[in-house]
């Protein structure tokens, strides 16, 4: 809704519901109107929401930005920590975001943010030295300073526990190795690597233009298909389909649904016993629309037999035109989605008269300011 405001010209009604609370109008306006960023962001901000805290930071002088979210970030919540240590990097100040960040380093989300900030700064031993629990990103700077033989061996020596098996780290392996030793990654891929290697390896093939060797290491991998389809092979990656889908429908149907009606094989959809009636239904669809066939998805779910559910009403009134789709919709449970087809029929009045009533609102982005 707030989107639909700006993009259709009402600007001023998105600043009175900016004023009402409502945050979506203010972002949406301020992205419009960047000159009006700071007086739209720092209600928001002061009540606590930290999109607009990032926001306004981005669009303030760097010393009141700093400012504002110090306090916070010195009271150790993470988001302002990261924050304020970002804003510090930018202004070339790296002693100061790396003591910022040092204190919380157990926690990753704050250890990722010092190996992203340090980059290039020369400061790649002294991360190495607090990063001591963090592996993978031990290993990201290892491979940054030239030594990726160090990097696989670290994460080598993780890579499996008593009764575990770590799948990020396998992939790590992959990508250092598709990068600095291609002949290693086949190896690895033989062995340790499974599955997550092997994938990692037909990529790297794929991009070399080496597809078909890429198709041979895919053989009797489930993502075998899709480069098949990538490719144009669209026959083979059907024949592939059938028996993943019996193994898992959910992951597999509506590509298959998609290659059987673009090679006019749409009759040969098969039955699907282990997926829900109204999911085949509505994969069917989707694969409709997919294909441009979106007169066939309309009808598909006008006949559909939930036809009467939000879901179904809110798909079809998606591929109708604006006025049809007002029609089907029902302001007691598509309350957002019609309000934008009304702003975009030029109706906006009726449509924050309907969100500001009923179950509508609740859908909305608003804040006590």
């Amino acid at each position: 809704m707030a989107a639909a405001l700006v993009e259709n010209g009402y600007l001023e009604l998105a600043r009175q519901e900016a004023r009402r609370g409502d945050f979506d109008c203010a972002d949406a306006l301020a992205r419009a109107c960047p000159e009006e960023a700071v007086e739209l962001y720092r209600p928001f901000a002061a009540a606590g929401v930290w999109m607009a805290v990032h926001r306004l930071t981005g669009v303030l002088p760097a010393e009141e930005a700093i400012a504002l979210v110090r306090p916070q970030a010195e009271a150790g919540e993470r988001l302002f920590v990261v924050r304020l240590a970002e804003l510090l990097a930018e202004q070339g100040r790296i002693d100061e975001a790396i003591s910022v960040l040092r204190p919380g380093l157990d926690d990753w989300y704050l250890a990722r943010a010092l190996v992203e900030l340090t980059a290039g700064r020369d400061r790649d031993d002294e991360v190495l030295n607090l990063l001591l629990h963090h592996e993978s990103l031990r290993a990201t700077v290892l491979e940054r300073q030239g030594r990726p033989d160090e990097a696989v061996a670290l994460l080598t020596s993780k890579l499996r526990g008593p009764d575990s098996y770590d799948v990020g780290h396998a992939q790590q392996i992959a990508r250092i190795l598709a990068w600095h030793d291609p002949p290693a990654l086949l190896e690895f891929a033989a062995g340790d690597g499974r599955e997550y290697a092997t994938r990692i390896l037909a990529e790297s093939l794929e991009d070399q233009g080496r597809t078909d060797e890429a198709i041979e290491v895919l053989r009797g991998d489930p993502s075998l298909p899709e480069l098949l389809v990538r490719h144009g092979r669209l026959d083979e990656a059907i024949e592939l389909l059938h028996p993943l889908v019996e193994a898992d429908p959910e992951q597999h149907f509506q590509l298959l649904c998609t290659l059987l009606i673009r090679q006019g094989r749409a009759g040969e959809r098969p039955e699907v016993p282990g997926l829900d009636p109204f999911d085949v239904r509505m994969d069917w669809v989707e694969a409709l629309v997919e294909c441009g066939r979106t007169e066939e998805a309309i009808a598909a779910l006008r006949d559909d037999p939930d036809a009467d559910s939000g879901f179904v009403r809110a798909r079809l009134a998606t591929l109708l035109a604006d006025e049809e789709a007002i029609a089907v919709l029902r302001p007691d449970e598509e309350a957002e989605l019609l309000a934008t087809l009304l702003i975009r029929q030029g109706r906006p009045g009726e449509a924050l008269e309907l969100l500001r009533r009923g179950d509508g609102k609740s859908a909305r982005h608003t804040v006590d300011i």
